[in-house]
């Protein structure tokens, strides 16, 4: 139930990112659908850190954040219907091919997930800057929201880097805030949200742009990096960076 919920916080952020996504890129065909939601992902939970930061600095603990969450998601809702952004005859669902790469793609992806999940179990709290950074500065927010800035103060030691941005923090401490516990699966669940996002953005732009068998490849490699499953079960910031590389990378594409 903990890791039904702890994921499920997460959905108005994922359909924030996804929809605004969709409303500034015209492509509607099923392809680029795919690449919307996946950089969607990571957009939605940017822009929920920088919601949940500017709720932060105007009104702490004046409003529920998912409140704020499911406003901006009405508004941005509202705005794809308003310039008709769901035509009814262009999301039909594709006809799955069993093809070897298909079966290939999906061997592996079922290998890599049952290793995140496995390392996820056995280091529930990450690894030390999931436990020493960002999620130290998610548990100084939650419990203290009206003087949150006290994560950021210089007096700490300098290996708590209390100068590293906050949007693995602010995510981790709004999905907290809705939960009210701190639930260990919310900052596990984010860094699998990275991980899917990055696996899931590379083969499906280069699945567009190149071809499915090549998209394949790729993505396989990426899988067989040990060091992008550590980071993500770990809640670490490197998968995160990487999507963020991977996103400007793969427009070029």
């Amino acid at each position: 139930m903990n890791f039904l919920l702890s994921t499920l916080v997460y959905i108005p952020a994922i359909l924030i990112g996804f929809l605004l996504i969709h409303l500034i890129w015209r492509d509607d065909d099923l392809s680029s659908i795919f690449i919307k939601f996946f950089t969607g992902i990571g957009a939605g939970l940017g822009i929920s850190s920088f919601l949940y930061f500017a709720t932060l600095l105007i009104a702490p603990s004046k409003i529920p954040f998912i409140v704020i969450q499911l406003i901006f998601l009405f508004i941005v809702l509202t705005l794809n219907v308003f310039y008709k952004r769901f035509p009814a005859n262009k999301f039909r669902l594709p006809k799955i091919q069993l093809s070897f790469s298909t079966v290939l793609l999906s061997f592996f992806l079922i290998i890599t997930l049952a290793s995140f999940i496995n390392h996820s179990m056995r280091r529930d709290q990450g690894a030390f800057d999931a436990w020493m950074i960002y999620n130290r500065a998610a548990r100084f927010i939650y419990r203290d929201t009206t003087n949150w800035q006290a994560t950021l103060s210089p007096e700490l030691y300098w290996g708590f880097h209390a100068d590293y941005p906050l949007l693995l923090s602010l995510n981790v401490a709004s999905a907290w805030e809705l939960l009210r516990n701190e639930n260990l699966r919310a900052p596990l669940i984010q860094g699998g949200l990275f991980l899917i996002a990055s696996l899931g953005l590379t083969y499906t732009t280069l699945a567009k742009a190149k071809g499915k068998i090549l998209a394949t490849l790729a993505t396989i490699i990426l899988m067989a990096n040990s060091g992008l499953i550590y980071s993500s079960a770990g809640q670490t910031a490197d998968v995160h960076s990487l999507f963020l590389c991977w996103q400007v990378l793969l427009c070029f594409a």
